[in-house]
């Protein structure tokens, strides 16, 4: 147990840095916010060395890779990176 809750009842937080070709940041950010809305909290569009970054909610490490393997499917995603928060 952590802090009174039992680490397996913990959904696992994740960010995903995405790199997209110029001027797909916007379809890319509505693309991953429809992957699985349960899941996708948050696709923002930003500035600076990555175009959009993905908060994800996941249950376990399957549905991470689910959802990030179709995200970088996207014709319009050069480059992603993953990264997972610690409890």
């Amino acid at each position: 147990m952590l802090l009174g809750v039992r680490v397996s009842d913990l959904k696992i937080v994740a960010y995903v840095l995405v790199r997209t070709e110029i001027g797909g940041e916007y379809d890319v950010a509505h693309y991953a916010r429809s992957l699985k809305p349960s899941v996708t909290e948050e696709a923002l569009v930003t500035y600076g060395s990555y175009d959009v970054v993905v908060r994800l909610e996941v249950n376990n490490m399957a549905e991470l890779d689910e959802i990030v393997t179709k995200l970088r499917k996207h014709q319009l995603v050069k480059e992603t990176t993953t990264l997972v928060a610690s409890v």
